[in-house]
């Protein structure tokens, strides 16, 4: 069994930005078991903030580990990842076609992963508003946008709305159906 209450990890070499930092302020590591009403006693708790290229949020999550380590099969996972809304231009780290100058906007969600290790499910949404979304190299920019992402079970959703520049309208609407939230992060 571990316990700590203060936890850091973070990549990038010297005079590198950081691509990837964790700070947890809270993680739990002990065997973990299911109890009658199916909930997780045990495994591998934690909570706290994470940073990922530019994206940073709140995460806090539950995974059943067995020892020496292993994760059980039949044991439920949980996962909640907030991101606090902060401005579209922000995330040029991640997305570096971002035209910074031009685009004014915001982007907030909530993202919770349950099921087992073999099962996972997404739910909850990425939501997107932006008086101007801009693309470096490109003389169009988008006006009064509204997108949004949606996880609902084994349902990825895409909707989005927007006017041009220099005239026009865009509207997308697209859905696909995943065997499994895991096939997201591979």
């Amino acid at each position: 069994s571990l316990k700590s209450d203060r936890f850091q990890l973070s990549g990038g070499g010297a005079g590198q930005p950081l691509e990837f930092g964790l700070l947890l302020d809270s993680i739990h590591i002990s065997q973990s078991k299911l109890m009658a009403d199916g909930s997780l006693s045990g495994g591998v708790e934690a909570e706290g903030e994470f940073h990922y290229r530019g994206v940073n949020g709140k995460l806090k999550g539950q995974l059943p580990v067995a020892y020496p380590f292993s994760i059980p099969s039949d044991q439920p996972v949980t996962g909640v990842i907030d991101i606090p809304e902060r401005t579209l231009a922000s995330l040029s780290d991640f997305f570096p076609s971002i035209d910074t100058q031009k685009t004014q906007g915001s982007l907030v969600g909530q993202v919770k992963v349950v099921g087992t290790i073999d099962a996972l499910e997404a739910s909850g949404s990425l939501t997107a508003t932006a008086k101007s979304f801009a693309v470096k190299g490109f003389a169009t920019a988008l006006n009064a946008v509204d997108a949004k992402v949606l996880f609902q079970e084994n349902l990825l959703s895409l909707s989005l709305s927007g006017r041009g520049s220099l005239g026009g309208t865009v509207s997308v609407n697209a859905k696909t159906q995943l065997e499994d939230f895991g096939e997201l992060l591979s």
